[in-house]
């Protein structure tokens, strides 16, 4: 006897199927993957917890980010419908347990993207273009408010435009945010290394034995809430399975791909840290923009500003890209 009501597509439903165009191509998935999984804000704050973060970030790789993702290449490559997670869900317990699992994968993004996101762009071009995050835009509190109200009303408003509009169109925000994201992860490796053969890396650097975890209550309350929060973000690809070229053989491909890319620019990352900075100021690094302006230091004054106007803008921009990413995924779901 059966207990589960039978499930029904409706003709709405289909005419919206109809209009879905293939295109997603895999070069495209593996922009979009890299974007969607690399923070860079919560990349630097990991990285204050010292040495042991680079430990965990390996022993995550292996036991966490490696199984997600061949579960996610699984169910991509078997169940490549449009919706991703809500597809699978519903697959599996119907629709009630698949609209829980789409509420709940939904409802980060507007804390994402009117909370956090929004907050930090408009204080990182503060802290690179006036030297302070707390300065005033036109030197007035009423100014100030208005300006930041417009920035975070086109930044939100142009992340839900880039979301509505066609997979075609919108997946290039992905691809522009991939380069985005690697152009600053080159500039910060690059000046890390000038940091250290300059001599500017002054005081006592991280050993091996820091490498060995010790504090297990920093890893239960910090290291380890933030390491999973770095890995999560492959499966947002196959929110748009069906507009895939060929799902049942991308996915597969893409996400090995983006996986290994990704835990290869986390670890330069934090390499590069560990062994630019010494230990007395590993717990300042507490985002990428403070890390980037430890090292952005050993540069000429008039050139270490404009290269931090330049990272401000490249910052906001892989903001808007890994949150417009978000939102094509959830939009779908």
């Amino acid at each position: 006897m059966e207990t589960r009501p039978r499930e029904v597509t409706t003709t709405a439903a289909l005419d919206e199927k109809k209009k879905l165009r293939k295109g997603f191509k895999r070069f495209d998935m593996i922009c979009y993957t890299v974007v969607a999984v690399i923070g860079l804000n919560a990349l630097g704050a990991f990285a204050s917890n010292g040495a042991q973060a680079f430990t965990w970030l390996v022993l995550s790789a292996v036991t966490f980010f490696f199984p997600y993702g061949l579960l996610v290449a699984e169910l991509g490559s078997t169940f490549p419908q449009e919706g991703g997670v809500y597809a699978w869900c519903k697959l599996a317990g119907g629709r009630l347990y698949a609209a829980f699992a789409a509420t709940l994968y939904w409802i980060t993004v507007p804390l994402l993207m009117g909370g956090s996101a929004a907050v930090i762009m408009i204080a990182a071009l503060k802290i690179f273009w006036f030297g302070d995050a707390n300065v005033l835009f036109g030197s007035y509190v009423v100014t100030d408010v208005l300006v930041e109200l417009a920035l975070a009303f086109l930044f939100i408003w142009g992340i839900t435009f880039g979301a509505i509009i066609s997979l075609r169109h919108g997946k290039w925000i992905s691809t522009i945010g991939f380069f985005v994201k690697l152009a600053l992860l080159s500039i910060f490796l690059v000046l890390a290394g000038i940091f250290v053969v300059s001599g500017s890396s002054k005081g006592t650097h991280v050993a091996v034995a820091d490498l060995v975890p010790a504090n297990w209550e920093l890893t239960a309350s910090s290291i380890l809430p933030i390491v999973v929060v770095l890995w999560l973000g492959a499966e947002m690809q196959n929110s748009a399975g069906e507009e895939m070229d060929n799902a049942q053989r991308d996915v597969p491909l893409t996400l090995l791909r983006a996986g290994i890319i990704v835990v290869i620019l986390y670890s330069l990352f934090l390499l590069a840290i560990l062994i630019a900075l010494p230990t007395n100021q590993l717990s300042a690094v507490g985002s990428f923009l403070n890390a980037f302006q430890t090292v952005n230091l050993v540069l000429p004054s008039s050139l270490a500003t404009g290269l931090g106007w330049l990272v401000a803008l490249g910052f906001a921009t892989s903001l808007f890209a890994s949150s417009a990413t978000l939102l094509i995924a959830v939009s779908r779901t």
